[in-house]
């Protein structure tokens, strides 16, 4: 009880606590200011959906090549395993992951579907794969067009100046992905 009685540990206290509501309160609206960013773009689903729906698309292209064995070799097995990444950072929350292992799936993607008029898939394989890269494509425009690039680049600002920077540095919020077209 005598400590609690020192100006000393008091002031020291007082400040540590200070600090503690600093971090949290901070880390908890940077948190809550990235998860808008995140929702923005359509609706409730969010830029999470377009991610997913790609990895989805990537399934069912690998589903398609396994069948052939006129695909590359190894195109099923690259799909699935950026499809796996990609799922991994979703799962994890890493949105700067995520945005790497959306590249890593669309490269893996392009190199199966490049050809795939050479692969004497059946009408209706071939009818299948078509539309799932046109969808797969559509959701890769409306990546880089949606108003959710503009939503993280002003998160991105705003976490980059002082003191949102300190706070985001101390609780693990970070920066979000720009889907711009570029890697």
């Amino acid at each position: 009880m005598r400590a609690l009685r020192d100006r000393k540990f008091a002031s020291w206290i007082l400040a540590a606590s200070a600090i503690l509501s600093i971090l949290a309160f901070g880390g908890a609206g940077l948190d809550r200011e990235r998860g808008r960013a995140l929702l923005a773009h359509d609706g409730e689903k969010g830029i999470r959906y377009d991610l997913e729906f790609r990895a989805e698309a990537a399934y069912n292209l690998a589903r398609v090549a396994e069948g052939y064995e006129a695909f590359p070799s190894g195109s099923a097995e690259r799909l699935y395993a950026a499809r796996e990444r990609l799922i991994d950072a979703l799962a994890r929350g890493d949105a700067l992951a995520a945005r790497d292992a959306n590249g890593a799936l669309e490269a893996a993607y392009l190199a199966a579907y490049e050809n795939v008029g050479e692969y004497g898939l059946s009408g209706e394989d071939a009818a299948f794969a078509s539309g799932q890269a046109a969808d797969f494509e559509a959701v890769a425009f409306t990546l880089r067009k949606s108003g959710y690039n503009a939503l993280a680049a002003d998160y991105n600002a705003l976490r980059g100046r002082f003191p949102a920077r300190l706070i985001g540095w101390a609780t693990g919020v970070g920066a979000l992905p720009v889907y711009d077209g570029n890697p």
